[in-house]
């Protein structure tokens, strides 16, 4: 089966259509036909723009996509924040989790989730804020974190770039227990 190429003499009449339905919904609608900064003012002089949103907060922007507004999760993708000790145990585990990603599988509050998380591009301060949000709502009553705790932990990584196993962050929490 082959297809065969529009005529010439069907291009062009399509051509001819389109510029034809454009001058006619124009008309009709009263636009210009070619736009002037006039005819694309807003018709009220008194318009005025709403001023743009302010920016969201971090774990708002971020956070909540996946792990939900109210720290709940998504059942067999996101992990809940709401009583995670993951993230209201130590406080530098969050951070490295948020520092770098986590990937493979960890079990939260009795559930088993196995889906990568990607580390998002925040700076210091954010991570803090939205680490702090996450550890102080939901029913946590964790302590805040600050950006210089951020920092240090930031520091320590010496150069990994990649994400966390649950393993991993494990053995760091034990090592700092002992």
């Amino acid at each position: 089966m082959s297809v065969e190429k529009p005529s010439l003499v069907a291009r062009i009449g399509g051509v001819v259509a389109g510029v034809a339905g454009f001058v006619g919904v124009n008309v009709a609608t009263g636009r210009a036909i070619v736009p002037t900064v006039a005819s694309v003012s807003p018709i009220d002089p008194a318009y005025q723009p709403s001023p743009p949103e302010p920016p969201k907060p971090p774990y708002e922007a971020v956070c909540s996509p996946c792990h939900q507004p109210q720290g709940q999760g998504i059942p067999y993708a996101f992990p809940p924040l709401a009583g995670s000790e993951w993230l209201t145990g130590d406080p530098e585990t969050p951070i490295r989790i948020v520092l770098l990603g986590l990937g493979g599988a960890i079990q939260v509050n009795g559930a088993t989730f196995n889906l990568v998380m990607p580390p998002p591009a925040l700076t210091d301060d954010q991570i803090a804020e939205a680490i702090t949000y996450a550890r102080t709502n939901f029913g946590n009553t964790a302590s805040a974190v600050d950006a210089e705790l951020v920092k240090k932990v930031r520091d320590s990584l010496g150069g990994r770039s990649t994400p966390w196993t649950a393993a991993e962050l494990t053995a760091l929490r034990a090592s700092a227990r002992n």
